[in-house]
């Protein structure tokens, strides 16, 4: 169980998803939204294009769910430098 304070405020997460708990949840979620692929983009961009993308915070804050968005990234294509 994890504690942690936040101006006063104590907030406790009991549930500890495993890394196969995770890779199973973004396994559905992708067969969902990319079963039959993506019209638009398949229409408009080459196969071969590679992009590369950045987070900008324009102020201090908190990012949460960053290890999960890699996995993400990393389950549609391993060999990505994320």
């Amino acid at each position: 169980m994890k504690e942690r304070g936040i101006k006063g405020v104590r907030l406790i997460n009991k549930f500890q998803p495993s890394n196969e708990q995770i890779d199973s949840i973004i396994d559905l979620a992708l067969a969902e939204d990319i079963s039959h692929g993506d019209i638009t983009s398949e229409g408009l961009i080459p196969p071969e294009l590679q992009g590369k993308a950045s987070i900008l915070a324009k102020a201090g804050g908190i990012i949460a769910g960053g290890e999960v968005a890699k996995r993400v990234f990393l389950r549609v294509d391993p060999s990505l430098k994320v």
